[in-house]
């Protein structure tokens, strides 16, 4: 989790404006809210948030799947912990739209330029062409 918090400090101290840091709560919906902004257990990202509202940091929080609309402005995005059939009555997994979604909005955010990707279950170990 230090590793984490690091990259996201990095990422709102290189940020010239009020970079938008973003958690995704719609692949980690648990009971126990411990992975959300507004979460009241101890030691969750609450603390995180709070520390980064410190620094200029814009908080949001992902509840649909990723897409470049939801990506939009981002300056950091935090993935963690997905959900489990033990966890949640309806886990949701991440897809290949979304990897592609997120892998396209790295290659063409912070002056990069590339083209979209549009296949990702190749790159999959074991996965067939």
């Amino acid at each position: 989790m230090r590793r984490l918090y690091l990259f996201a400090l990095v990422a709102v101290a290189a940020s010239a404006q009020s970079p938008l840091v973003l958690l995704d709560e719609y692949h980690n919906n648990e009971a126990q809210p411990h992975y959300r902004w507004d979460g009241t257990y101890p030691g969750g990202y609450s603390e995180l948030g709070k520390l980064l509202q410190g620094l200029g940091a814009t908080l949001g929080s992902v509840k649909e799947p990723l897409s470049a609309r939801v990506l939009e402005g981002a300056h950091c995005l935090i993935i963690v912990d997905p959900d489990t059939p033990g966890e949640s009555p309806d886990p949701k997994y991440i897809t290949d739209a979304e990897i592609a979604a997120v892998v396209t909005f790295i290659r063409n955010s912070w002056g990069n330029r590339a083209g979209a990707v549009r296949q990702i279950a190749p790159w999959r170990p074991g996965a067939r062409a």
